[in-house]
């Protein structure tokens, strides 16, 4: 187990605070209104499979292909923690792709968001402000989240689990998972912005990731990039 950063936008940082029993918003690890302990963002999902696979230059591009743990040497010869293989591949076989993860089920995650020093802080208060928890908006200069130190961080996660898949294998459970805003309309969920709502939290979920990945090369929706599952949780530090 070690501890390493991890980076989110507001939206996500939101949903990470929002209570998954009564809804409300709750920095403290267990729900100051009702004392769960159960967050609405419980998945993530990170473009850490590089390069991507190019499946064309199989022999048999329609091959079932799986991912596992490597034990031995990926094809660029570094030792590689997971591996691409053609499921009829036996244990012993060398993957078609090996790679290696930033993160690994057990690490602690320190959530890095959009920050600044408070300049009024007093003994009684946080020390420092941070964006998400001004979704209107606040007139001030934000200090980047990649530039944020592991003493002002707030929020802290546990994987608890790694799996992969390509992009658009996203159920409409893992999308909520994922953290997609909900909102009611005459008893209808909505799922995404409260202008261009959805019915079905996959839409929602896409238009989030093309928000953050659409203008990369090869990691749009569209192209339906092979990603790294993270599944988390909210842990007290």
């Amino acid at each position: 187990m070690s501890e390493k950063g991890i980076l989110f936008s507001d939206d996500m940082v939101r949903a990470i605070i929002t209570c998954a029993k009564c809804g409300k918003l709750s920095v403290p690890f267990s729900c100051q209104w009702c004392g769960s302990t159960e967050f609405v963002k419980s998945q993530t999902r990170r473009c850490h499979i590089r390069p991507q696979p190019d499946l064309s230059q199989l022999k048999d591009p329609l091959i079932p292909l799986e991912f596992r743990k490597c034990p031995v040497l990926g094809p660029t010869h570094t030792p590689s923690e997971w591996g691409l293989y053609a499921k009829s591949d036996s244990v012993s076989a060398c993957p078609i792709y090996g790679y290696t993860l930033p993160y690994k089920v057990g690490d602690l995650l320190c959530v890095k968001e959009t920050w600044r020093p408070h300049e009024e802080w007093e003994g009684s208060q946080c020390p420092y402000l941070y964006r998400a928890d001004y979704p209107e908006g606040l007139n001030v200069h934000w200090e980047p989240s990649i530039q944020m130190p592991e003493k002002a961080a707030r929020l802290w996660l546990k994987v608890t689990n790694i799996r992969f898949e390509q992009l658009q294998e996203i159920s409409c459970d893992d999308a909520i998972a994922e953290g997609v805003e909900a909102h009611d309309d005459d008893g209808v969920t909505y799922y995404g912005p409260l202008d261009k709502g959805h019915i079905c939290p996959r839409v929602a979920f896409q238009w989030l990731w093309d928000s953050l990945y659409g203008r990369r090369p090869g990691l749009a929706w569209a192209d339906n990039p092979w990603v790294s599952v993270y599944e988390i949780e909210r842990v007290a530090r």
